[in-house]
């Protein structure tokens, strides 16, 4: 099985950021969740927390 590493925090943390930063120093892939959600319900973050809440 390969490295990987799970970031969890608030939104507008720097996650994405951190990650991408990561992933390049350790070539590891990175998958950023809310675009992997977006493409997946061809719907953007906010409509989707829109139509939840």
């Amino acid at each position: 099985m390969g490295s990987f590493l799970i970031l969890l925090g608030y939104m507008g943390c720097g996650k994405s950021e951190l990650g991408k930063k990561i992933s390049i120093s350790r070539s590891i892939p990175f998958i950023d969740l809310d675009h992997f959600i977006e493409e997946k319900e061809k719907s953007s973050i906010s409509s989707i927390f829109r139509r939840t809440w």
